[in-house]
């Protein structure tokens, strides 16, 4: 009876995910997690065009690679100018942690398009979506050209972090639309 579970974003510490807005970036792109699935083509994609200027972290599938402590990983992301979310299966369209945790560090996010996510937040709210390998390049390249602009979306994510997304509104909000699609009983 797997459909009557509705598994929701737990809520995270904001001690180790929040904004570091006078921190140095230590890098200019980079995607965090596994590389399975759909992802490894991403991140080959990526290692092609922007060479040492984009970094993989993280994630337990890649052999003899331990994967980064949690506090490890919100210190990156933290110190990343663009990190880039995907999905890693076809099948399944979901609205990651990823999202949370890369408004919550104050770090503008570039997420593979889905519909799961564009419930919660439009386009220039700290998030910009891409479907496509040119629609992505044709956004890092933009925000890496333009770095005024890449604040000030990250800036309209911080006010949509503040106002509604913040973990008690995200695990709320995320209850109510839930609830809206079906009958399930929450666990």
């Amino acid at each position: 009876h797997t459909e009557k579970v509705v598994f929701h974003p737990t809520i995270f510490d904001p001690a180790i995910f929040y904004p570091e807005p006078n921190g140095i970036p230590r890098y200019e792109i980079a995607l965090f997690g596994s590389s399975v699935g759909r992802r490894r083509g991403w991140i080959d994609l990526l290692k092609s065009r922007y060479g040492d200027r984009f970094h993989h972290l993280g994630g337990v599938y890649e052999q003899d690679r331990a994967p980064l402590p949690i506090a490890d990983y919100a210190n990156a992301l933290r110190h990343t100018k663009i990190c880039i979310n995907t999905q890693t299966y076809p099948f399944r369209s979901q609205c990651k942690g990823k999202v949370r945790e890369a408004l919550g560090c104050g770090v503008l996010l570039l997420e593979e398009d889905n519909p799961e996510t564009r419930l919660l937040l439009a386009p220039g709210e700290g998030i910009e979506y891409f479907d496509s390998p040119e629609k992505l390049f044709s956004l890092i390249d933009c925000y890496l050209a333009d770095d005024k602009k890449r604040q000030q979306t990250v800036i309209q994510g911080q006010k949509a972090w503040i106002t509604r997304m913040n973990p008690l509104s995200w695990t709320k909000q995320v209850f109510e639309l839930l609830s809206l699609g079906s009958k399930s009983h929450y666990v």
